[in-house]
């Protein structure tokens, strides 16, 4: 199968895969210890005693997967945590956790994903046997009103439409936003386009 895969993938892509894979394993890496020391944070209830909404997409939404599987595993966790969104999530569907995570949540966990994510495919094709990625498909779960499955492959093309595209997302899966101003698209708009050309700069041979 992993062979398979390997030639189903375009020879440039796989070309430059070691300069892409080595990144993506230390953001991973570190997403998870990130989400242990969120853990620490909303435990210690410095934002106060009101539930919140976690929401976040790729490493944001596996920094969150990681901070509820610690919580837990911890005492007093309840009445923190409302609702939570995970978008594009580069974490396993394995019901197993999931299940594990709806016991620090109050509300609903929605996995929102894109079944036609190649990016998320292709940084996870070495594991693509072992298991299903929950941001290219559902969380199959017996908790069925607690894990709720959105696919959004009708507004997510690729990775990185969800930043783009986060307003209308949250609409579909039934999260009430606040429209942002035009002056605060342009804000992010050009720190995206920033931050593109910093990559681009720090890629370019010296």
């Amino acid at each position: 199968a992993g062979l398979v895969s390997a030639i189903a993938w375009p020879v440039a892509l796989l070309s430059a895969s070691s300069v892409i894979d080595n990144p993506w394993n230390v953001c991973v890496s570190r997403a998870t210890e990130v989400g242990e020391h969120l853990a620490d944070i909303l435990l210690a209830r410095h934002h106060g005693k009101r539930p919140i909404t976690l929401i976040g997409f790729s490493l944001g939404a596996r920094v969150i997967y990681h901070c509820l599987l610690s919580m837990s595993k911890r005492q007093d966790c309840v009445g923190i945590i409302e609702d939570v969104v995970l978008l594009g999530a580069p974490v396993t569907a394995s019901s197993k956790q999931w299940e594990q995570m709806c016991t620090v949540v109050g509300g609903r966990i929605i996995n929102g994903y894109c079944s036609t994510d190649w990016l998320l495919r292709f940084l996870y094709r070495t594991m693509n046997a072992q298991f299903t990625i929950a941001g290219t498909g559902p969380v199959q779960s017996k908790t069925e009103k607690k894990i709720v499955n959105f696919n959004l492959s009708h507004i997510v093309k690729g990775h990185m439409d969800y930043s783009r595209k986060l307003t209308e997302i949250l609409e579909a899966v039934g999260i009430k936003v606040t429209p942002r101003s035009k002056a605060s698209n342009d804000d992010l708009q050009k720190l995206e386009e920033d931050e593109i050309a910093k990559d681009e700069k720090e890629s370019t041979p010296k």
